[in-house]
């Protein structure tokens, strides 16, 4: 697996600032781990470099995640430079790619033999955040502490202790 969420434009002064909780990886880059755990779980062994801004929070990070029977998810999170935001699942037989623009859910599958499927387009009524505040405001109204649809124990935790 491959995915980054990389950008040159500097939108948040906040991802700057330490007292603020700024950080690249935390902001933006969750969503590239986020989607490693939900393919692959807990990894077995993390590795990363990063490299500060002037403030001294990461502006780049690359993390390679390692997993049991071989697996690797390589992740890539950049305040410095605009790449593609996409992810790529690999398998034997075929490869799965997203789109830049994950919250638009675009994505195509291809194996050997060429394209398996044409890339398809989940119609989207909300872009960005809006999804997850309605969910917010529901759970909030429900009296939840989690959402049913993305428990706590399905969130990367950070410690180590995913499992």
């Amino acid at each position: 697996m491959q995915s980054s969420a990389c950008t040159s434009r500097r939108i948040d002064e906040s991802l700057y600032d330490p007292s603020s909780g700024g950080a690249l990886l935390e902001r933006a880059g969750i969503y590239p781990v986020s989607l490693a755990h939900f393919v692959f779980g807990a990894p077995a062994r993390v590795q990363a470099v990063s490299d500060p801004t002037f403030t001294g929070v990461d502006e780049q990070t690359s993390v390679l995640l390692h997993y049991d029977g071989g697996r690797q998810a390589m992740l890539t999170a950049n305040l410095g430079v605009e790449l593609p935001n996409r992810a790529v699942i690999a398998g034997e037989e075929a490869a799965i790619e997203i789109d830049d623009r994950w919250h638009q859910a675009r994505a195509s599958i291809s194996g050997a033999s060429g394209v398996l499927g044409n890339a398809s387009s989940f119609p989207t009524r909300e872009m960005g955040f809006v999804t997850r505040q309605k969910s917010f405001a529901r759970c909030l109204r429900a009296g939840e502490t989690e959402s049913p649809i993305m428990p706590l124990d399905a969130t990367p935790r950070g410690d180590g202790d995913d499992g």
